[in-house]
Order: C-alpha cells, then structure tokens, then sequence
C-alpha cells in the first residue's frame, strides 16, 4: 500500500506516538480544575502553547495558541470576535467550513475567485472589510499565497480589517506568515493523532484568550492535555527539519513532473505551488475515475481536496483558475510527506501510466 495523499490527513507518525505514549503515562488531569494537579497540568499545556509559538512564529515573541479538536473547529473560534457591521472576504479556494462560517458571521458576505494579484486584492477588500480569510497554501492544487504581502496590503485599504491566515497546509513545511491577525493550522497534516488551534498575534487588535473562547462563552471544549503537548512536540521537531524536509519532497515533486504519462499535465508550476502538494490533470479523463483505478492498485490520492472529493460536482479551486466544464473534472492530486520516497513516486507514475492506457 502505498500513500501519497498526506494533504488530506497524514497517517500518525511514529515519533508522534512515541512522544505521545510517554505524555499519556504523566498525571495529567483536566486543566480546569482547581486543585494542585490541575494547576499542573495547566502548566504543562502553557509550556506546550509556548513551545509551539516559539517554533512556528518566533517573531511573535509572545502570543496565544487556543487549541481545538480540528481545523474547523478552529475557524469557529473566530465567531468569539465581535466585529462591527460589514463584510466578510474570502476567496472561493477557501475550505467550505470558510463560506459556512461566513454564513453565520453576521457580516455581508463577499467572495472573490482568489488573490493571484493586487487588482483582485483592491477589487474584494475596502473600508468596509472587517474579517478577511487568505489561505497560504491551497489545499487542491497547492497554490503558495504571500501572505505578509498581501497583509501589508490589506492595512492600507482597510485598516479595521481582521486577517486570517489559513496555514494548514503549509505549519510545519514552510516558514510562516507573521503579519496575519490569527493563524489557522491542524495536526491531522502532519502525523499527529488530533489537534489543531488559533494562534493570535500579540500585536494584532484582537484580543482572543482561553478564558474568553472557553470560560466566558463556551464556544470550544476544554484543551486535551496529551494531544496538545504531543502536537506541539511534533510541530516544533517538523520546523527543526524544515529546510531538509523541504528539499526532500521537492526532488520527489520534480521527479513525477518529469516522468508523467502523455496526455497529464502539472496544473501549477513548481515555482508558484508548496513541493507538498503537486496537482495533476489528467486531461479527457475524470480524477475521480483515474484516483479510484490507482487505489485498486495499491496507490492512494485524492481527486481534488478531500472535503470535496465526493461532492459530485467540478473542482471548485479549478472553476476558481478559469478552468471549467469537462476539464474542471480532471484534476487529481498527489501529497507528500518527509517519509515518501522515490520508490513510491516511481510506482506511482507506473500505476497512472497503467490508468491512463485502460481508461
């Protein structure tokens, strides 16, 4: 069995495990209560917010990190934001939990097709954005946003904006955005068991605690003490191998692109995409056809972003490109982690070379 689908979710690694297992053998208790082991255990998981801020936004200095059980989750802390009437912004290469939060902001929504420039970034944004969602890495065909850029931006046009920086994708395999209001990022993407959190800059205008997410209105569970400090311990040791992680997935990357199939195409270039995630075309034939062909051989990916593999209708981020109709069916994506290798790549093209020929 082979897998090369870790933008969807990454298997638990076994470092994680190993980590989380001796955690798991510490008394720890519900950080909540009053008494000395739950004073205990709070410290513990302060020691785990701080190690994680350190490690992903050492810019920061300080900050908050309000964990949570899943990205979406994570998302829906920002509803503890109480925003002045206007309009939401964000682009329709979001994750559907984005619009379906915006839904139910209470702020006007306004959705662009996505920020490949300036002119669309003046089009969406005004003196009347008050919350913003930019995603650094596009979970389908892995587009890599600037988003400091487009954060400094941002401030000219609309100064009482809250920025939001969708990092799911990119925590633990790319250097971070230190601009945005608040980061969004998961666990699930890098080999954890659970996990995910807001990190709120200690600059920002926002002022999003624990106590006012959790104690005052009670719009998150309690923070999992093992989960939380084996994630963070994972992230941390992900960014100490940042760089040589990195160069290992693009070599695998370049290698399907130089090796694929005739009649399949790389949809982003390799300048313009995180090496993670490499998105395909498979032109005249349907992704999802070609994705269920290869796990019968063995091979796991995904037709398009996982939450919308089974939707039944066109890829969303390729209808967001200007790719449409027939051809918006046509995508598949491949997803890397440290741990794939050069052997899973080549029976990888092996595989599609074989779909594409029984068709």
């Amino acid at each position: 069995m082979i897998y090369l689908d870790y933008a969807a979710a990454s298997p638990v690694v076994p470092e994680y495990m190993a980590f989380f297992n001796q955690t798991a053998a510490l008394p720890l208790v519900n950080s909540e209560s009053v008494h000395l082991m739950g004073r205990q255990t709070r410290d513990a998981v302060a020691m785990a917010e701080k190690e994680l801020i350190s490690a992903m936004t050492p810019e920061w200095k300080s900050g908050h990190a309000l964990f949570t059980a899943s990205g979406t989750d994570a998302i829906n802390l920002i509803r503890a934001v109480n925003f002045q009437p206007g309009e939401a912004v964000f682009s329709a290469m979001e994750h559907p939990a984005v619009e379906a939060f915006v839904k139910h902001s209470g702020l006007t929504p306004k959705k662009i097709a996505y920020f490949k420039n300036k002119e669309d970034l003046y089009r969406g944004v005004s003196g009347q954005t008050r919350l913003i969602f930019l995603t650094h890495v596009q979970s389908e065909v892995g587009i890599i946003a600037d988003i400091d850029s487009l954060c400094r931006e941002i401030r000219q046009i609309a100064p009482h904006a809250v920025i939001a920086a969708d990092c799911v994708q990119s925590a633990g395999k790319l250097k971070m955005p230190v601009l945005p209001d608040m980061i969004i990022f998961s666990g699930h993407k890098l080999g954890a068991a659970g996990g995910a959190a807001l990190l709120v800059n200690p600059e920002s205008k926002v002022k999003l605690d624990w106590n006012s997410v959790r104690s005052i209105n009670y719009f998150v569970g309690r923070q999992e003490p093992v989960p939380v400090i084996a994630m963070a311990k994972l992230i941390a040791d992900r960014i100490q191998h940042l760089e040589q992680n990195m160069k290992h997935v693009e070599r695998l990357n370049i290698f399907i692109r130089e090796h694929l199939p005739y009649g399949v195409i790389a949809t982003v270039p390799l300048q313009q995409a995180s090496p993670y995630i490499l998105h395909l075309r498979t032109i005249g034939k349907q992704g999802a056809i070609i994705a269920r062909m290869l796990s019968n051989s063995g091979i796991m990916i995904s037709a398009s972003s996982a939450c919308q593999a089974e939707a039944g209708g066109p890829s969303r981020a390729l209808n967001a490109m200007g790719i449409r109709g027939e051809a918006a069916y046509e995508g598949i994506r491949v997803s890397f982690a440290p741990q794939s290798s050069m052997d899973e790549c080549r029976a990888f093209i092996d595989a599609l070379q074989c779909a594409i020929e029984d068709y």
